[in-house]
C-alpha cells in the first residue's frame, strides 16, 4: 500500500469522496500504530486522527496484506470482495463499516462498547449462544443454494485460498510431527481428499471460515463479526466446530456442547431447514478434524520457510484434540 494513505490529505480525500467527512472539516493529523494480532495472515494498524472542525471518528482500523505469506494477497482479495458486496449479498452479517478499500488495504470502523474474547480464556455460555445463533443466520441464507455469478470469489473448500493454504502446506511437509500431533496428522494428511469430500457434501453453505471468539465482537445481546479472509463454500459445521472447539474452555464445552448444537439446528429450523441430528453430528466430527489444519499450516510457515522449531506447546490445538477424542472423530476417516 502507498504510504501516502497515512497522510492527512489522503485520508481526508478518501473520507470526503465517500461522504464520510463534513465539507468544512479538515484532518490535522494521522498517527498510525501497529496493533498486536497481525502477522502472517495480515497486518493491522490503528489510525489516531484529529480534526480541525466537526469531529469525526477518533480512530480507524487499517488492514493490509502480509508480505511474509504469499497467500495473504489472496486472503485480502477475498475480504475486499466481501466488503464490496456485503450490503447486496450479506445484509444479515453484522460487520464493521468499511469506509474504503480494495485488495491492497481496507479502511474500517473501529468497534467500541463490547469486547473480543481470547480463545484460551473462552466465552461464557451466553456469549457462546450468541455466536452460534449468529452464524446459523448466515448459513441459513445460503443453505444448499447455488451461488450467483457475483459471488464467484467464494470458492469451495478444495479450491478456496484458505483450503489450498491448509492442504498444500501439510502435503509439502516431510518432517516429523510433534508428539501431540503424531496420532492425528499423518492419518489426516493421507486422507485429505476424503475429509474435503465430507465437508463439501450437500448441503453446503457459505462459511466464515475462521469463526472463533477473537473474530467476534461481543456486546450484551448481539455480536459483530470481523476477518472475512477465509470465506468459502463448505459444510456449516466448519464454523460451528471451529468456535466450539477453540473458543470455550474444555470444561464448559463439555457441559453445553449438545445444547449449542441443538440451538444451531433450531435456528436453521426457524428458517425452514431440516438438519437431522445424526447428520449434524457426523459433519461436526469431520469439521473437528479440519480444525487442526489452519493452525498447523501457520506453524508450518515458520517451520519450513523460516527454519524455526515447532513450539513447545500448542494450547489451541490441545483444545481441538480434546474434542476430537471426546467424539472419537478420527473414525470418520
Amino acid at each position: 500500500m502507498d504510504t501516502q494513505f497515512l497522510l492527512p490529505a489522503q485520508l481526508e480525500h478518501i473520507l470526503r469522496s465517500t461522504g464520510r467527512l463534513a465539507p468544512d472539516t479538515r484532518i490535522l493529523s494521522v498517527r498510525p500504530v501497529t496493533m498486536a494480532g497481525g502477522g502472517l495472515v495480515g497486518n493491522v494498524l490503528r489510525l489516531h486522527v484529529t480534526y480541525d472542525h466537526t469531529p469525526g471518528p477518533g480512530t480507524f482500523i487499517v488492514k493490509l496484506p502480509s508480505y511474509q505469506l504469499t497467500e495473504s494477497v489472496a486472503f485480502s482479495q477475498t475480504e475486499a470482495c466481501f466488503y464490496q458486496q456485503a450490503s447486496s449479498w450479506f445484509p444479515g452479517i453484522p460487520a464493521p463499516i468499511c469506509y474504503a478499500g480494495d485488495e491492497n488495504y481496507l479502511l474500517l470502523e473501529e468497534l467500541h462498547n463490547g469486547c473480543f474474547v481470547k480463545q484460551l480464556a473462552g466465552c461464557n455460555a451466553a456469549q457462546a449462544q450468541l455466536a452460534i445463533r449468529q452464524i446459523a443466520q448466515l448459513h441459513a441464507q445460503w443453505w444448499d443454494r447455488d451461488l450467483p455469478a457475483d459471488l464467484h470469489w467464494i470458492q469451495a473448500l478444495n479450491t478456496s485460498p484458505a483450503g489450498n493454504f491448509c492442504t498444500q502446506r501439510l502435503l509439502a511437509y516431510g518432517g516429523e510431527w510433534p508428539a501431540l500431533l503424531q496420532p492425528y496428522l499423518p492419518n489426516v494428511t493421507t486422507q485429505l481428499s476424503k475429509l474435503q469430500s465430507l465437508l463439501m457434501a450437500a448441503p453446503r453453505t457459505i462459511v466464515h471460515g475462521d469463526y472463533h471468539s477473537q473474530n467476534i465482537f461481543f456486546r450484551e445481546d448481539n455480536v459483530t463479526l470481523i476477518d472475512f479472509q477465509f470465506m468459502q463454500q463448505a459444510c456449516g459445521m466448519l464454523d460451528v466446530a471451529r468456535f466450539i472447539a477453540t473458543s470455550i474452555t474444555t470444561e464448559l464445552r463439555r457441559s453445553i456442547e449438545h445444547t449449542l448444537l441443538e440451538s444451531y439446528r433450531a435456528c436453521l429450523h426457524a428458517y425452514g431447514i431440516l438438519y437431522p441430528a445424526q447428520q449434524c453430528l457426523l459433519d461436526y466430527k469431520a469439521a473437528l478434524l479440519w480444525n487442526l489444519l489452519p493452525p498447523v499450516a501457520l506453524h508450518l510457515v515458520n517451520v519450513m520457510k523460516a527454519g524455526k522449531p515447532w513450539p513447545a506447546q500448542f494450547p489451541i490445538l490441545q483444545k481441538c484434540i480434546a474434542v476430537i477424542e471426546d467424539h472419537e472423530a478420527m473414525q470418520v476417516l
